[in-house]
């Protein structure tokens, strides 16, 4: 360790030479002519090697250290055998030294490092400190503020209450920011006033004690606001950052940094751990696609969305002239039980004998999915397509679904596959039992979502709705209407108003 020691002493020695010596020697060359520069390099080596006071300082530059160590690694000739190459650095990594006068006026070095004070007492630190990475139970602040009430004499501490007039224009974001500044105020009024009390104290030489008390009350209360100023500045941060990374972030606490001064080792403990667990999870299969072309052809398909118990009507007239029996046709099974939701819902034969009955009507929802699925939208976009409809539209639509339902059953129809002329005949049976414009028009849209096909733009049926317009008119809800005009002028009859 020692010889180390001497051997960096020698090294720093040997440049504060190199320096010198090519210090002196462009000064000399700067006052001798160019013809004389070979005998004054001669000159100024011999200058750099031999001048007692050169050495002397160089030597004064390193104070403390020993005069033994350098005479014994350091000669004269090894000084001034210089390679050009040193030279060359010597000479680049020299700094000219400006002027006194230029550096007072270029201003004072700004210092980096934050300025402290001088030290308080180690058992305050001790009591400021929690409170200001932690702060205090809401137990204890709701006792602190209202231990010290705003002095009567000094209501400006009191946080100023928002005008009713900004409060009804402002948004509800706005009101809640302002609410949650207006409590920060008060709670910084509170520590004011606790302070307060305390100098009163000592001016009017009351008790020390006392007087400590109510300036240590307003520190903690102060401290406790900087604590709530810091979560405060954390909450406005997190929404802006992954996810992933926000459950370590909340455990962590400050020191001079917000998140500590430990966090990039936290954010690769936080990846490493990530990793790990997707080394070690089970790998999922990817679900399989499904098509819903295929939907009604493959037994197997899954409709695990679908819900409901209901078979669409027949599409002809059973045979009823005797025979092989019933008329054979395509129908929509639904399992009735929750174990078989799982399985598909497929179209599949079914014998039907003559004195099969029609089943009830299955619901809004129920009946638009069978519709969808019977023109071939996909499975995935039907949960989708309904979506779009209110509930409100949903009850409105379900009303037109059972009465179309019911004409379908008493008519032998599918409900699913009507024509034009089908669709007056049902408007206008409605219209002959009373049915307004208004939910004619609502059975023409339910049933254009329904069936398609165009249906609420056909001719015919704009021409049906514009006749039972005509027929039967829309009224208002009363019969009798009043006329304010005739009160507002009795009223201004009325002024001035003296009494």
């Amino acid at each position: 360790m020692p010889k180390r020691k001497t051997k960096d002493k020698i090294e720093y020695y040997k440049s504060k030479l190199r320096k010198l010596e090519n210090k002196s020697r462009r000064r000399i060359r700067r006052l001798s002519p160019s013809s004389d520069s070979e005998q004054e390099t001669r000159d100024t080596n011999s200058i750099g090697i031999g001048d007692p006071v050169t050495m002397s300082s160089v030597i004064d530059a390193e104070p403390g250290t020993s005069m033994e160590a350098p005479n014994e690694g350091v000669t004269g000739p090894e000084v001034c055998m210089n390679s050009p190459g040193d030279n060359n650095v010597a000479n680049s990594s020299t700094v000219p030294v400006l002027d006194p006068s230029i550096l007072a006026a270029l201003g004072e070095i700004t210092d980096e490092t934050p300025e402290f004070g001088e030290k308080i007492h180690e058992n305050l630190v001790q009591i400021w400190s929690p409170l200001s990475k932690q702060g205090m139970s809401k137990d204890n602040r709701e006792v602190l503020l209202k231990n010290y009430l705003i002095p009567e004499n000094c209501t400006w501490l009191q946080a100023p209450i928002l005008n009713p007039e900004i409060s009804a224009a402002i948004p509800e974001s706005g009101r809640a920011r302002d609410k949650k500044m207006a409590a920060t105020q008060r709670q910084l009024g509170v520590g004011i006033t606790a302070i307060n009390r305390g100098l009163h104290l000592l001016i009017h030489d009351g008790s020390k004690i006392e007087a400590i008390k109510f300036i240590s009350d307003g520190c903690r209360i102060l401290s406790d606001l900087h604590h709530q100023n810091t979560e405060t500045r954390i909450k406005f941060i997190l929404p802006g950052l992954d996810k992933s990374f926000l459950q370590f972030l909340e455990r962590t606490e400050r020191d001079n940094t917000l998140f500590g001064s430990d966090l990039s080792e936290k954010i690769k403990a936080s990846k490493t751990i990530v990793k790990q667990g997707e080394l070690i999870k089970k790998a999922l299969p990817p679900p399989k696609p499904s098509t819903s072309n295929n939907s009604r052809a493959q037994p197997n398909a899954n409709r695990s969305s679908y819900q409901g118990n209901w078979q669409g009507p027949p599409r002809s007239q059973p045979n009823r002239g005797g025979g092989r029996g019933g008329h054979k046709r395509t129908s929509y099974r639904i399992p009735t039980s929750t174990s078989q939701s799982k399985t598909s819902h497929t179209y599949k034969p079914r014998e039907l004998s003559p004195s099969s009955t029609q089943p009830s009507y299955a619901g809004c929802g129920d009946t638009l999915r069978e519709a969808f699925l019977r023109r071939n939208i996909p499975v995935q976009a039907i949960d989708l397509m309904l979506a779009s409809l209110s509930d409100n539209t949903k009850k409105q639509y379900s009303v037109s679904y059972k009465l179309w339902w019911q004409f379908c059953k008493t008519n032998n129809m599918n409900i699913f596959d009507s024509t034009v002329a089908k669709i007056i005949s049902f408007l206008t049976e409605e219209f002959n039992k009373g049915a307004s414009y208004g939910s004619l028009n609502s059975h023409r849209s339910a049933l254009s979502l329904l069936l398609g096909n165009n249906i609420g733009s056909d001719e015919c049926i704009k021409r049906l709705l514009k006749g039972a317009y005509k027929l039967k008119p829309s009224r208002p809800k009363y019969t009798h209407t009043w006329d304010p005009q005739i009160v507002l002028n009795h009223i201004s009859n009325w002024y001035p108003n003296r009494d």
